[in-house]
């Protein structure tokens, strides 16, 4: 779907959407979104994984660890530069040891300038939401007047 977001389908062949706990990539029509889409497409696309389901955010998702054959994609995605952790919820409920791997793992992926990384200062994607949001309502105000 894109670089933290995923279509599962468990062996009775239920389709699940799971959202990459911890963290957080760029939209799609954002810099760095197609690649990092691409990239989580590379680690698990036709892969069995297996997912620690951490509960659902607000869109239904499930939150969820993906790994396959024991490699955390999540912090795959942001060792390769494809995401940011998403600080502000890890330090609410990740643990301590991932918090601390995942912090470590992008300070690496930052100074190498990998991925997103390669910008030198990144729109985070949930400041470039903002600014869509901004651009929108703006772009729908006609003499003082909003269009709805």
């Amino acid at each position: 779907h894109d670089g933290d977001t995923l279509r599962a389908v468990d062996s009775n062949g239920r389709q699940m959407k799971v959202r990459l706990a911890y963290i957080d990539a760029p939209e799609i029509n954002q810099a760095f979104g197609i690649a990092s889409r691409d990239e989580l497409r590379r680690e698990v696309l036709d892969q069995m994984v297996m997912l620690t389901l951490y509960g659902h955010d607000q869109y239904h998702r499930w939150v969820a660890k993906v790994q396959r054959q024991g490699r955390d994609i999540n912090l795959s995605q942001i060792k390769t530069g494809d995401a940011w952790h998403y600080v502000s919820i890890a330090k609410l409920e990740q643990s301590f040891e991932d918090y601390t791997t995942y912090e470590q793992a992008q300070s690496v992926a930052r100074q190498a300038r990998k991925g997103l990384w390669q910008q030198r200062d990144p729109q985070a994607r949930w400041l470039f939401r903002k600014s869509e949001r901004a651009e929108k309502q703006n772009a729908n105000q006609i003499d003082g007047f909003s269009i709805n």
